[in-house]
């Protein structure tokens, strides 16, 4: 007897396999599908000795473009074994027909996940990726249905203010993506403008973004003076060699020359007042043109006061004031030249407000350290890395963030002071009827300190803090900034029941790390399990979108502020093809769950989705240990 039912099932890769077995031809109700030839990798044979597991049921469907519904041709897709006897010596791996069919046949009963990737393709709901098909001895399952979405395009011209092509300049696709309930800024795309000034960036998900200009490499020379120089690399060398003795003030910059600061489009040189570009799935969006101000190119040199140790290049930015932190860090711009005592140069940057950040790990200052910066690349030496130096382990990360204004004849003999990072100190407690962790079990349990906004420039310092035989532990060398503490997993006792910050709980909450260090966090273990909620979905599927996501979120609109410090209590699941879901180890806490559309559960920690789901939602108590059971209208 034949079951069916709909499925909808995304997935988010765009990358190709290599080897493929093909099952696409026609299926007819009761026909058994054909066999094909074992690809190799997993799943490409039985282990030696152990006879190929098979079975009679039959799982079928097609692979569809969304929204238009149409079949995906060549797709690949990847069976995997979730529970049961799984896929020993069975062919796992197929390509969807021309129509985007595919089908497996003769497999054990069991629970299987899908797997589909093709290239310019990605997915519709990050939700669906690990969405079980439960298949019984016998049973055919023929209409699943795969969702994948065409990425798009964005294309466009960069030209200076008069109306000539800018070549050479780096063009970014930014997007503002919710992750753990707040809007971070992430590099979606990247390209490099051609001798006409043309850029492409392919490969981007349906949504909104911000297209910038962030300028061209900066050189620690003019570019008339490098065509000049080229012709005479003996001269080039020495100009090069007496750069990395007396600083990059062996060769001025011309005032003629000019560059261009980060510019948004069309033309803006602020986030503020750029203009999104909205692309839809499979769009080719053209003349996403910027204009580009040409302004004088300076120079910005100082020294790097206080380090223990050798300075890198690596260890210093100069960013854009007046921006995110984040956007900052895309369009930061490092030295062209950094000497060991700290001297450093940058070149080619515009006039302006900046901010000058260095983070220094310090290392042993009986090592002299080497030169560092972008100007190596001229005598084919490293540009940016590390200096050779034995780190430290007892001292904590140096930091500096200074403003500086840079103006039309740049910033000479700027001083930044590096200043020592503050330290996270406590101890740890156990409450319950289990024996206490040995006293080498303390050496093996950490305490990380994570940030609650992530930086993609790397600045940010999180050292690990280990405990001590007696249970305290200290962390040194946390740069000032917002942070949940999190704990590894400590053997028989597995809820964090609170962590108290100067008799203040702040569980699952960030807490604010300055300059001066912390130094009185108790963290309390139980030995009680955390809470579990289980179920099934009512109701009807909707069938243009029949796949569901189960949410569960706190009552405690505290915690919504800062989702990714309190994720233990923002959890969701895909629902099963039966409607059945679990999810496990959830701290004790009121609860709202609710189902939504696998669509709807893609970006749903923001405040204002939270408030409309909490409004359709139910309640549920937990306490640790409870084990409920409920049922949710779909």
């Amino acid at each position: 007897m034949h079951r069916f039912r709909s499925l909808t099932i995304a997935v988010a890769s765009v990358c190709a396999m290599s080897s493929a077995w093909i099952g696409g031809s026609p299926l007819v109700a009761g026909q058994t599908a054909p066999q094909g030839p074992t690809p190799p990798g997993p799943g490409s044979g039985a282990p030696r000795g152990q006879p190929p597991a098979t079975g009679t049921a039959f799982l079928a469907g097609q692979v569809v473009d969304h929204p238009s519904g149409r079949g995906v041709p060549a797709a690949t897709v990847l069976l995997g074994a979730r529970a049961g006897p799984g896929l020993r010596g069975q062919p796992n791996l197929v390509v969807a027909d021309s129509q985007g069919r595919f089908f497996f046949a003769n497999l054990p009963a069991g629970a299987f996940t899908l797997q589909v990737t093709k290239p310019g393709y990605s997915a519709v709901a990050l939700s669906g990726l690990s969405r079980v098909v439960d298949l019984a001895d016998a049973e055919r399952v023929t209409d699943v249905k795969v969702r994948l979405a065409k990425l798009a395009i964005v294309t466009g011209t960069i030209r200076d203010d008069a109306g000539d092509p800018v070549v050479g300049a780096t063009v970014l696709a930014i997007r503002r993506a919710l992750v753990n309930g707040r809007r971070t800024l992430s590099r979606a795309g990247t390209s490099t403008s051609d001798d006409r000034g043309a850029y492409r960036i392919p490969g981007l998900p349906a949504g909104d973004y911000l297209i910038c200009a962030v300028g061209r490499a900066a050189i620690p020379f003019d570019g008339v003076l490098l065509t000049t120089l080229a012709a005479d690399p003996v001269q080039l060398m020495g100009i090069t060699m007496r750069a990395l003795k007396v600083g990059g003030d062996a060769v001025g910059i011309d005032a003629t020359v000019r560059t261009f600061a980060p510019t948004f489009y069309p033309n803006s040189t602020t986030m503020a007042r750029a203009t999104p570009v909205t692309v839809a799935s499979g769009d080719e969006r053209a003349a996403v043109d910027i204009d580009l101000l040409a302004v004088r190119a300076t120079r910005v040199s100082g020294t790097i006061t206080g380090a223990i140790g050798p300075v890198d290049a690596s260890s210093i930015w100069l960013m854009a004031a007046g921006e995110s932190a984040e956007f900052a860090a895309f369009a930061a711009r490092t030295p062209v030249l950094v000497q060991p005592n700290g001297r450093f140069d940058f070149t080619d940057v515009p006039p302006g407000q900046y901010v000058l950040r260095a983070v220094q790990t310090p290392t042993d200052a009986s090592v002299a350290g080497v030169p560092s910066g972008a100007a190596l690349a001229f005598i084919g030496a490293r540009a940016l890395g590390p200096s050779s130096g034995r780190q430290l382990p007892n001292e904590p990360p140096l930091w500096a963030a200074e403003p500086i204004t840079v103006g039309d004849d740049g910033a000479s003999g700027v001083s930044i002071a590096l200043r020592r990072s503050a330290g996270i100190s406590g101890r740890i407690q156990f409450i319950g009827n289990a024996a206490p962790p040995a006293a080498d079990m303390f050496a093996r349990i950490a305490v990380i300190p994570e940030p609650t906004v992530p930086d993609p420039s790397g600045l940010g310092f999180g050292n690990v803090g280990r405990f001590n035989a007696d249970g305290t532990f200290r962390m040194p060398g946390v740069l000032p900034g917002r942070y949940g503490l999190n704990v590894t997993l400590i053997p028989g006792w597995p809820t964090m029941k609170s962590v108290v910050v100067g008799g203040v709980d702040v569980t699952d909450r960030p807490i604010d790390v300055e300059a001066s260090d912390v130094s009185d966090v108790v963290i309390t273990f139980g030995d009680a399990p955390m809470a579990s909620i289980s179920g099934v979905l009512t109701g009807t599927p909707n069938p243009a979108s029949p796949d569901s996501t189960v949410l569960v979120f706190p009552t405690d609109r505290r915690y919504w502020n800062d989702p990714a410090v309190g994720r233990r209590r923002f959890r969701s699941t895909p629902a099963s093809r039966s409607g059945a879901f679990t999810i496990a180890g959830i701290p004790a806490g009121e609860y709202f769950v609710v189902a939504v559309p696998d669509e709807a559960a893609n970006e749903w920690q923001e405040t204002s989705r939270l408030e409309a789901l909490a409004a359709a939602a139910q309640r549920v108590p937990l306490v640790d240990g409870d084990r409920k059971t409920m049922e949710i209208k779909r």
